[in-house]
């Protein structure tokens, strides 16, 4: 059986050089829009998936093992959190955060909150307010302080829809994926270029959505900022090192951080603009 073979990620800046291959166009134009256009070409290829779809599931193979097994509609998303696994596994000695990224003034801008607090609805609010997108779940965190975005189109759950599609309307045009726990997500098209390499943080913004309450800005301490990136780390061996501990401390040596409690999310953006523009 032939394949199709499609260089659709490469990624060396996130710690791994993916090449993907699949057996039919049909799963190529799925997989397409998760990664941006400007994903180059490389001769350094760490891992190879290969995506093989026989009597209508989708087979995924990562270095000629079969990891996966899914219908169609579902591969994107597993795909996706295949790769994101193998990312956080090759990070070291980085540091995995689960957060979006934004770039404004060449400074990294991470919102991280719960499952479901909207942190890719707000993201993408930010995009159209201006900030350069980096990533809507994982962030890499250098020893020296600096952050890289796990580049991917932003992934919107179905409740988010109506709401981007008011400024997005391309959005609607994009296929629907079912993810393993259920969720409907599209995948929104990302600029033809962006710029994503690592950058100082100067902002971390941790996200409280709730009914009926006005967008706020609360500054949080040291101690209590640390906590809580501690919590929202990705470690392969679910421990912190203390290196680990030390890339934390380095983010706040000039990092401001905040909680920001909101239910709009677009008075969310314009708090969030203010903050970044001072």
């Amino acid at each position: 059986m032939g394949t199709e073979r499609n260089s659709l990620l490469c990624c060396e800046r996130r710690k791994l050089a993916v090449h993907i291959q699949t057996s039919s166009e049909r799963l190529t134009q799925l997989l397409i829009p998760l990664f941006s256009q400007n994903s180059s070409v490389t001769d350094k290829i760490e891992d190879t998936f290969e995506v093989v779809e026989i009597d209508r599931q989708v087979h995924i193979f990562h270095n000629k093992t079969c990891v996966a097994r899914c219908a169609v509609d579902e591969l994107v998303p597993t795909l996706k959190a295949r790769i994101t696994e193998q990312v956080v596994l090759k990070s070291s000695p980085d540091i995995a955060l689960h957060a979006a990224c934004l770039l404004s003034d060449g400074k990294g801008l991470l919102v991280s909150g719960r499952p479901g607090a909207g942190k890719t609805t707000l993201a993408v609010h930010l995009m159209e307010a201006g900030l350069e997108y980096a990533a809507d779940d994982v962030v890499l965190i250098a020893p020296d302080g600096r952050a890289t975005g796990v580049l991917f189109a932003p992934t919107l759950k179905s409740g988010a829809w109506a709401m981007i599609e008011k400024f997005r309307p391309d959005l609607g045009k994009s296929a629907v994926h079912s993810r393993l726990d259920g969720k409907r997500v599209r995948y929104l098209n990302l600029p033809s270029t962006i710029r994503n390499g690592g950058v100082p943080v100067g902002w971390i913004v941790f996200i409280n959505r709730a009914l009926n309450i006005p967008a706020k800005l609360a500054p949080l301490g040291q101690l209590e900022t640390i906590s809580r990136l501690i919590d929202g780390s990705y470690s392969p061996d679910g421990k912190l090192t203390q290196q680990g501990f030390c890339t934390i401390r380095r983010i706040l040596a000039d990092a401001k951080s905040f909680e920001l409690q909101y239910s709009d999310a677009a008075r969310a953006r314009d708090a969030i603009v203010d903050l970044c523009y001072g």
